[in-house]
C-alpha cells in the first residue's frame, strides 16, 4: 500500500499514487507485523504513521529502527537549539505507539548513534 496524494486537475480532484517512502521499504513489513499486534493497530502501521509525517510535518526527521522484531518509531521535534525532543511521529491524537513490539523498551534504552536517520526533503 502507498502513500497517495490529491491533485486538482482543473475542475476535478483525482487520486495519485505515490510511491512509498523507499527508505522504509526494508522495514515495512517489521513494521507492519510489529503494529499488528498493538492494542490500536490501524495507528501504529507505517501506512498511518507516514501517511500523517507527508501531510502535517515533512522536515522533520524520523527515527526508525527494527530489530528483534521490535520497532522504536519516533520524530524529531526541535523547539530550538537546545530543545530537541524525540516524539511519536503522529503527535496529534497519540493513538499509535512508538514503541513495537516485546523488545522495545529495551530497544530504546539501548538506542545510540547507530539510530537510523531519515530525511524526507
Amino acid at each position: 500500500m502507498g502513500i497517495g496524494r490529491a491533485t486538482d486537475d482543473g475542475l476535478e480532484m483525482k487520486f495519485e499514487a505515490v510511491a512509498p517512502e523507499s527508505e522504509f521499504e526494508h522495514i515495512r513489513d517489521g513494521w507492519a507485523k510489529a503494529a499488528l499486534k498493538q492494542f490500536a493497530p490501524f495507528c501504529s502501521l507505517p501506512e498511518w504513521q507516514l501517511a500523517f509525517h507527508e501531510a502535517f510535518s515533512p522536515k522533520r526527521r524520523l527515527l526508525v529502527e527494527c530489530a528483534f522484531g521490535s520497532m522504536l518509531c519516533f520524530a524529531e521535534k526541535i523547539f530550538s537549539p537546545s530543545d530537541i525532543y524525540l516524539t511519536p511521529i503522529e503527535p496529534h491524537w497519540f493513538f499509535g505507539n512508538p514503541l513495537l513490539g516485546a523488545r522495545s523498551r529495551p530497544q530504546l534504552t539501548a538506542a545510540s548513534p547507530s539510530w537510523c536517520w531519515y530525511h524526507s526533503w
